[in-house]
């Protein structure tokens, strides 16, 4: 007999699978991926930084009105197509229109019924049966079925450009043959009625669920014949659909005008009842002082924002609630371009990635120049996993960093130029402050501000860049971090997108370690692999943390329904999950 997940909102708190003779302790997700028992606290709950916090709100819901919120995000010329998986606002905007099979509850500790209402996983781990609700429909009407499920997985590996990463490759039965064009057949999913889907894999894994849900559910009956393999993200995103997608959401898109806003209006159809709200705007912009002045007037709502500059007169109004979110921060990173062309710069060298680290007082920085900061990390992981670790003080030492460029044979001005990429969105003044305390040790610096769609095809090549200063979600699982260092082993890197950044080639040990960690079930061994990888990180330094820093949310205290919840990269983002809720109370 298999296992079936409850229904309930507390489902797969802990479920039992037996392989092998031996019996594991299931808690998707983050009970086994993070390694703590099932009963673990689920984190550090948000912090208030001001304001009296957002609540549901006296008396009834209203219904009707319009909702504004802002989005400060880079300029780029990528669309709302499904496919694309990097930076942008699609990522946190997507879940507004679209769904996945499941999703992960407010505290980032198990998976919950999303468009599936439930699921069985096989006694061996090598099947997952999902039973999808049969009151979904598409925002045009049309049913929701088994074989749109069908239809979106098989999507996935067609776009020729579209990132795919290699655990969900190993974890399909046989994805990786149909991802390379060997076969037109995807035997690793199956409409098994119209509400029922079938997944195969090639092994047990821990990170299933995780895997089939990162992506959001496609119709069928609208992009069928559209979507080619070998067609590229550019065509994708060129489709009438990615510029007005229709999906299972709340909110369906009206009107769409890249890098200014986005219009959606209520979806009458969607699953979990109809919206409070008529019509929801988002405002993309590039700059936080609109959105400052916005919150003051009134005419946003709600906004994420990073620079403090605008914080003491936010703080100040009677108006907004502000809060700290303590989960959903992430980190700044320099990545060192360690493509294997380039085998005979000195970045191939750790000593000389150390030196960068050592150069830098990143915590000065990170205090007086950035946001709210969480501190100075080793690396971008999981805290769960650092304890007791013998991590290394790569504290503020320029000493350290000059005694290494000279054990190199460089003299205090002997060291090369570098170019120092990073996104025009994040251009402040830390980069000057970065570039002056490098020149310091002899390690001059050229900046370099890109647009997005440019910044991914300078990361493609080999050259034109030296290092990239990236932003990161703090991850809360360790594996998916130990996975991105090897997301792209390999040419064509274009193919890797954003991943193009990724090409350090690790010891034999590091990538033994990495697939053993995608199928090891025992939480206690699989925390142990992973431990052993981040001090291998830890030691080679591929690539180089900055600093975290939180997000803080400015809400006018006229928006009630609003509660904790998740994007689909594991951050809890209260202003942008469960928009069905939400409400604005009218104005006196």
């Amino acid at each position: 007999m298999g296992l079936e997940n409850e229904t309930s909102p507390r489902l797969f708190e802990a479920v039992s699978m037996k392989i092998g003779g031996v019996t594991f302790i299931l808690s998707l997700l983050l009970a086994i991926l993070s390694g703590c028992s099932p009963d673990a606290p689920p984190g550090v709950e948000k912090e208030k930084v001001g304001g009296a916090g957002v609540a549901a709100g006296p008396g009834t819901p209203t219904k009707g009105g319009t909702y504004v919120m802002a989005y400060h995000g880079p300029r780029h010329a990528w669309t709302l197509s499904p496919f694309w998986d990097g930076f942008g606002h699609q990522i946190v905007i997507n879940q507004f229109h679209y769904n996945t099979l499941a999703e992960l509850d407010e505290d980032m500790q198990r998976f919950v019924p999303g468009l599936a209402e439930r699921w069985e996983i096989s006694e061996d781990g090598l099947e997952v049966t999902f039973h999808l609700r049969r009151d979904v429909k598409w925002q045009d009407g049309q049913p929701f079925t088994a074989e749109d499920v069908v239809f979106t997985v098989r999507a996935w590996f067609l776009v020729a450009d579209a990132y795919v990463d290699e655990p969900i490759l190993t974890l399909l039965k046989g994805a990786r043959a149909y991802y390379e064009g060997v076969t037109e057949e995807l035997a690793a999913v199956a409409a098994l009625d119209r509400h029922t889907v079938r997944f195969a894999f090639a092994q047990p894994s821990p990170l299933f669920m995780d895997e089939l849900n990162r992506r959001p559910m496609m119709p069928k009956h609208l992009l069928e014949g559209k979507i080619r393999r070998g067609m590229s993200l550019a065509d994708a995103g060129a489709l009438d659909f990615a510029r007005k997608p229709v999906g299972t959401g709340p909110f369906k898109v009206v009107d769409y005008k890249a890098d200014e806003y986005i219009i959606y209006e209520k979806n009458p159809h969607y699953f979990r009842g109809e919206p409070y709200l008529d019509k929801l705007i988002v405002r993309l912009v590039s700059s936080e002082t609109p959105i400052a002045t916005g919150l003051e007037t009134g005419e946003i709502h709600a906004a994420v924002m990073w620079n403090k500059e605008h914080f003491p007169r936010l703080f100040s109004l009677d108006h907004l609630t502000a809060w700290e979110d303590s989960i959903a921060f992430g980190s700044f990173s320099l990545m060192p371009n360690l493509r294997p062309e380039r085998k005979g710069h000195p970045l191939h060298d750790v000593r000389f990635r150390k030196a960068i680290l050592y150069a830098i007082p990143r915590k000065k920085i990170a205090e007086n120049l950035r946001v709210i900061s969480r501190g100075v990390p080793n690396q971008a992981y999981s805290p769960r996993f650092l304890e007791g670790l013998p991590l290394t003080d790569y504290s503020y030492n320029p000493e350290k960093a000059r005694e290494l460029l000279a054990e190199m044979g460089y003299d205090p001005e002997g060291a090369p130029e570098l170019i120092l990429a990073h996104l025009i969105f994040d251009k402040s003044p830390e980069q000057p402050a970065m570039q002056q305390a490098l020149a310091e040790v002899g390690i001059q610096v050229k900046l370099l501000a890109v647009e997005t769609a440019g910044a991914i095809s300078l990361v493609a090549n080999a050259e034109g860049w030296d290092l990239f200063q990236k932003y990161s979600p703090q991850y809360p699982d360790a594996g998916w971090v130990v996975s991105d260092m090897l997301r792209c082993p390999g040419p064509p890197w274009e193919v890797c997108g954003w991943g193009a950044m990724h090409t350090w080639k690790p010891p034999p040990r590091y990538a033994e370690i990495e697939k053993l960690q995608r199928q090891e079930l025992d939480p206690e061994k699989r925390k142990a692999l992973l431990q052993e990888a981040i001090l291998i990180l830890d030691e080679e330094v591929p690539t180089l943390p900055l600093w975290t820093e939180p997000n803080v949310y400015f809400i006018n205290k006229r928006v009630h329904g609003m509660h904790k919840g998740v994007y689909k990269y594991g951050g809890r983002v209260q202003i942008y999950v469960g928009a069905e809720t939400w409400w604005v109370e009218p104005e006196n």
